[in-house]
């Protein structure tokens, strides 16, 4: 079992999303960003580490949000953490993805989501966790990447 967290990164009415590159596994569908845990880490940590090294901010883990395990037709298994990111430090820096890309929440089920996250993004369409868009937090500085 592989063990993922995934960070809700949001600004006003915002949520983060990024899509894979073309050659990556699962290429081009859309995630929100995060990564794989190392033994030693813990949900929160690992999420920290993988937006310094994906995105280069430095971000303050809030709640956590959902969890679920989710097996790929390939054989992977994956016990995904959903945790919210209200606020972070630094400017967002694309390093690992083909795009990025600031989205209202009822638009998220446009996009090609990998398989694991297709329930969590039903969920946030429809409206679960209101408080997450409720916050103080400025509309995205940056509305899209390139």
């Amino acid at each position: 079992m592989i063990r993922v967290s995934v960070g809700i990164i949001t600004q006003g009415t915002h949520v983060l999303i990024c899509q894979r590159r073309g050659q990556d596994l699962h290429a081009l569908k859309w995630e929100f960003p995060g990564g794989k845990a190392q033994d030693t880490e813990d949900d929160a940590t690992c999420l920290q580490r993988e937006l310094q090294e994906e995105l280069q901010i430095t971000a303050m883990i809030g709640e956590q949000l959902h969890e679920t395990v989710h097996h790929y037709p390939n054989g992977r298994s994956v016990a995904l953490t959903f945790l919210h990111v209200p606020s972070y430090t630094g400017e967002v820096v694309n390093t690992q993805f083909h795009a990025l890309l600031w989205a209202k929440p009822t638009r998220l089920p446009e996009y090609d989501f990998l398989e694991g996250d297709l329930d969590f993004v039903a969920r946030l369409a429809r409206g679960d966790w209101p408080q997450l868009f409720r916050t103080l937090n400025p509309e995205p500085r940056t509305p899209n990447f390139p």
